[in-house]
């Protein structure tokens, strides 16, 4: 606990008595002086300060978050019990995912796809500036929804119907995909051959598959 301790001079009294008749000594002064001492407690004050400086700062971190929220409103899945997102570290996507298959997996030097027999989902990583980074995540598990609660299964038009119309559509011979642009990655969905229905959902990094050299 901090104090504040003032000191005040209540009263000052100088006697001087100079020269008196008849006193053959030299001359005498007293004084007399009274100070009073005032502590203030300053501990309310300060708690105060500190909590409305708590209170800022949360409300900084709350108001980034809604920020990135808002940005990238789609970017994760329910798997195991975990949110899975593309935009998490690839050592924390690899471990919420748990056990990968190593006889179906391709772990190179530069390019690593892990692949999830279990679970469904396939993840993709590149080695960027020397760090192993998340590039692409593949879910083929019905089981598994988006936010807007539509994966693999749904119709064009469910999609459509969630997320509005893509910012762009892939279509060939055996290709049919709608893409959906966020500030950070894109929501791809894959559909069959016959064009009826989702078999695939990739969430695709696109800040690191920018950076990557292949």
């Amino acid at each position: 606990m901090r104090k504040t301790s003032i000191a005040i001079i209540s009263s000052v009294l100088i006697l001087t008595l100079m020269g008196c008749s008849g006193d053959n000594s030299a001359n005498s002064a007293s004084s007399e002086v009274s100070i009073t001492t005032v502590t203030i407690d300053d501990t309310d004050a300060k708690a105060e300060a500190d909590t409305a400086e708590t209170k800022s700062i949360e409300a900084a971190s709350n108001m980034n978050t809604k920020s990135a929220a808002s940005k990238n409103p789609d970017a994760s899945f329910k798997c195991n019990g975990k949110e899975i997102s593309v935009l998490n570290d690839t050592e924390t996507t690899i471990e919420d995912l748990g056990t990968y298959d190593p006889e179906l997996s391709y772990l190179d030097e530069e390019y690593k796809n892990y692949v999830f027999s279990d679970s469904k989902v396939q993840f993709d990583t590149a080695m960027i500036d020397g760090k192993e980074s998340p590039m692409v995540l593949y879910v083929a598990n019905p089981e598994i929804k988006t936010t807007k609660n539509v994966g693999v299964g749904n119709t064009e038009e469910e999609i459509i119907a969630a997320y509005g119309y893509p910012n762009n559509t892939t279509e060939s011979d055996y290709i049919y995909t709608l893409e959906y642009h966020f500030t950070s990655y894109d929501l791809i969905f894959d559909f069959d051959g016959n064009k009826e229905h989702v078999e695939m959902i990739r969430y695709k990094n696109t800040h690191n598959c920018k950076k990557a050299s292949f």
